[in-house]
């Protein structure tokens, strides 16, 4: 379960490294922004199973300002989390986690203007 803990940080790592959002003058996508500079905070915090359910809190409101297969990523990175607090570690599809996450890091890029991979090396 360690290892999928692991993964699952891995995934979302990037966001928790996020400064915030540039460029992009539309209230939408900065209060995307900022729900994702939020998200950060308590997705760095997570040391243990408590954590998770304040990292998942965090992610369902990015997930609130996102929209369309956005959404759905944010989801699928959510159903992740939960079925880790759970104890559930054979419901995550590890594949469908990375595809998320990848997806992700472009559509960020796309809309925040913040290459994750060059913010977390």
């Amino acid at each position: 379960m360690r290892r999928l803990t692991v993964a699952i940080a891995s995934a979302t790592l990037a966001v928790a490294t996020l400064a915030g959002c540039g460029g992009d003058d539309k209230d939408t996508n900065e209060a995307y922004c900022d729900s994702v500079r939020s998200a950060a905070k308590s997705i760095n915090g997570v040391t243990g199973q408590g954590d998770i359910k304040a990292a998942v809190d965090s992610l369902k409101k990015v997930r609130d300002e996102a929209s369309g297969k956005t959404k759905e990523n944010w989801d699928i990175l959510i159903t992740s989390y939960e079925a880790v607090q759970k104890g559930d570690v054979a419901d995550v599809d590890s594949a469908k986690l990375e595809k998320a996450g990848k997806d992700l890091e472009k559509q960020v890029k796309a809309d925040c203007d913040i290459d994750l991979n060059e913010s977390t090396s």
